[in-house]
């Protein structure tokens, strides 16, 4: 009996001092510093052929099966001094297997069906990509709801949106113009579409046709279902998919629009489930983002300076952050050796992990970011510090400043230069100049039909003064493209192709009918 006990004594004594032994040499291998652990583990800061690190973090995330450090979480791998390339583990193990990163059983959308499903963005018969990149511009605050919410007000919302199962472009144009301009008829509205698709062909070669006979109808769905809205809830707003069983206006059920903006978003979309045709960008400025910026810097040089600034003010609170933590490991590790140290190491490496997923974001933040929007809870460790700091509170403070203004002028024209430049983007943007000249006009509607008059409604549409909310923001991103043009030595070239494009385009105004849905 008494030998049993010893035997279980020392047992648990061997076992303790393996787990404080390899603790310790963990820490020894890591410098016993915050910073470079997690540039060991993520590899954040880069520089130095890191492959055998980012490959042992990988395979740690998929044996832990942590699904966001394998699947989401982006890390920088440099695989030859001077070449990194960034991504998931998921990514390196699916799109570039030679890097050694094996695949991992963790339930992760696979990047190549998603790049599969993203279908040819030009043409806009797959997901909009760009928009998904570029969420943080969208306009407005936008409430996001919960999945508990999304889900338990669903059906209410359809039905106060007016949110169709189907959306019928044309036969939603023809209501449009009869119920908003009484000075036509049906067969004028009919005549009016035909003579703008003969436009199209004679003037528009370079942009896409539209998709006037046949089924030119396209399904609506609005599913809080994970399987069918499978962007961040915080990303695009709308946008369509082409599959097998046709196109598919997708609008992101956890934004609570109001009812003016969910109808604007049909319409776009709506009109995008026409377009036919692969076609590129005016400025040039498509593909990568980081060709784009690069594009960007050469002709404004000062779209880098402002770019450079945002690193340097995060780099700044990040360092902040990093030297408390690293404070704070220091302190832990002094207990190296003792019983209480697992404890407390776990315990310390719980905390700062809540702590740097918010630092990682604010690396690429476009947009003022909160720490209390993280799972980072009042009991964590690091709390007192990022409530009541005065440097950390006025650094952060000083970045939010930044991004709401010369930041996010910035991010206005890499949109305008990247995204909203692209042919099929401009077609439903040209389309609400017709819809503001309406509201001018009505109810005896003038329509547009030659490239002389639509420039001078789209001269006085770009600099009007009381312009209603609901099309500001159409005028300066076509504002934003013009100037880049201008910078670019290029904006009559660039003029003439939207002017010309403009009188091809049927458009709509008073979407308030029901009739307008099948």
């Amino acid at each position: 009996m008494n030998n049993k006990k010893g035997d279980i004594t020392i047992g648990l004594i061997i076992a303790l001092a393996i787990g404080v032994i390899i603790l310790m040499l963990l820490t020894m291998g890591i410098t016993g510093t915050w910073g470079k652990l997690w540039d060991q583990v993520t590899n954040i800061r880069g520089g130095e052929v890191n492959s055998n690190i980012i490959i042992q973090a990988c395979s740690l995330s998929c044996m832990t099966g942590a699904g966001y450090g394998f699947c989401e979480q982006k890390r920088s791998l440099t695989f030859e001094k001077g070449k990194t390339i960034t991504g998931s583990c998921n990514d390196f193990a699916t799109l570039n297997p030679s890097l050694g990163i094996e695949k991992c059983s963790t339930s992760c959308t696979n990047a190549a069906e998603v790049e599969e499903k993203k279908g040819d963005e030009k043409s806009g018969e797959g997901y909009l990509s760009k928009k998904d990149i570029l969420y943080s511009l969208e306009e407005g605050n936008t409430e996001i709801l919960s999945e508990e919410e999304c889900e338990e007000t669903l059906e209410q919302r359809r039905k106060e949106l007016d949110i169709p199962d189907k959306l019928c472009y044309w036969e939603a144009m023809i209501d449009v113009y009869i119920g908003r301009c009484k000075n036509l008829e049906e067969r004028d509205v009919l005549e009016i579409f035909e003579k703008k698709t003969e436009y199209r062909g004679l003037n528009n070669p370079d942009w896409p046709s539209l998709k006037t006979e046949g089924d030119f109808c396209v399904n609506v769905n609005y599913n809080c279902d994970p399987s069918k809205w499978k962007y961040r809830k915080d990303t695009t707003n709308a946008f369509v998919l082409r599959d097998d069983t046709g196109r598919t206006i997708y609008i992101n059920p956890y934004k609570n629009f109001d009812k003016a903006k969910m109808q604007n978003l049909l319409l776009h979309e709506g009109l995008h489930g026409v377009q036919i045709g692969e076609y590129g960008n005016i400025l040039g400025g498509g593909g990568l983002i980081e060709q784009a910026l690069d594009g960007l810097f050469e002709i404004y040089p000062k779209a880098k300076e402002i770019y450079e600034k945002r690193d340097l003010l995060t780099e700044k609170i990040e360092n902040l952050v990093d030297n408390e933590v690293d404070s704070e490991l220091e302190r832990i590790n002094k207990y190296a050796g003792e019983e209480q140290y697992v404890a407390k190491f776990e315990s310390f490496m719980a905390d700062s992990g809540e702590v740097h997923e918010y630092t990682a974001d604010l690396g690429a933040s476009t947009k003022p970011l909160d720490f209390r929007d993280y799972d980072i809870s009042d009991e964590n460790r690091f709390y007192e510090f990022l409530s009541n700091n005065e440097e950390y509170a006025l650094s952060i403070s000083e970045l939010n400043d930044f991004l709401l203004t010369d930041f996010a002028r910035l991010s206005k024209l890499i949109k305008a230069y990247w995204y909203t430049s692209e042919i099929l983007e401009l077609d439903p943007r040209l389309s609400e100049v017709h819809r503001w000249w309406f509201d001018q006009r009505a109810p005896n509607c003038e329509v547009l039909y030659s490239s002389e008059r639509f420039a001078i409604v789209l001269e006085k549409f770009l600099n009007e003064k009381s312009l209603p909310k609901e099309y500001q923001v159409t005028m300066e991103e076509l504002n934003d493209v013009l100037f880049i043009a201008e910078l670019k030595g290029e904006r009559e070239e660039v003029w003439n192709q939207l002017i010309g494009r403009g009188p091809g385009l049927a458009s709509t105004q008073d979407i308030n009918n029901d009739e307008m849905y099948a």
